[in-house]
């Protein structure tokens, strides 16, 4: 399962990191030039300019972007789908800040709940994505819980005195130099890896 969920997040790290890039690139590209968007003969009758440096420019950056949205195939959704519910019976998640209910639609487990509970010997963990409870704005928790979460993408181990804070990181977008990476709980046992597998990071709960 984790070489799955290896390469899972070794293929996502190239369409995050470039679909900004392209939203930079288009929108630039419509604001010089909007006659592409409007229709030639209809912008012009809007005094928007239809030719020129500017224009050139803006529908290069367009089709820029557009083309490398187009070609980013490295990564099949299908394919995602398939491995994940494939995996269902296995898989506890909690809502990010970026998850709809268009992505539950797809997918044949729950992925839009606020947060999940686990219990680890005698302690609490308190997953949640941190968007909405994180540690400047925990919620309710006992002495020794702990508190996981992921919004920072910043690989965090941290006392806050009543409970501890728990970051995972992040495979696509990392965050003050820290790795493409992820979190590993097995027993009590925290491990922050590498998407090479390379473990940089234990923790004892």
């Amino acid at each position: 399962m984790m070489k799955k969920l290896q390469k899972l997040g070794s293929a996502l790290m190239l369409p995050v990191a470039v679909l900004p890039i392209c939203g930079i690139l288009m929108g630039l590209g419509y604001l010089l030039c909007p006659a592409y968007m409007m229709g030639g003969d209809w912008a012009a009758s809007l005094g928007h300019a239809t030719s020129g440096l500017a224009h050139s420019i803006g529908y290069v950056m367009i089709k820029a972007g557009g083309a490398l949205i187009d070609n980013m195939d490295t990564f099949s959704r299908e394919q995602e789908l398939k491995m994940l519910n494939g995996i269902k019976e296995r898989l506890l998640c909690v809502r990010g800040n970026c998850d709809t209910e268009v992505d539950q639609m797809v997918l044949d487990f729950p992925v839009l709940a606020d947060y999940a509970i686990l219990a680890v010997g005698e302690r609490m963990i308190y997953a949640t994505h941190g968007h909405k409870h994180g540690k400047d704005n925990p919620p309710p928790l006992m002495e020794g819980d702990y508190l996981f979460c992921g919004h920072t993408h910043i690989p965090t181990v941290e006392d806050c005195g009543r409970y501890t804070y728990v970051n995972c990181g992040s495979v696509s977008i990392p965050k003050s130099g820290s790795a493409n990476s992820y979190m590993l709980l097995e027993g009590n046992v925290c491990q922050w890896q590498s998407l090479d597998g390379e473990i940089y990071h234990t923790e004892t709960l």
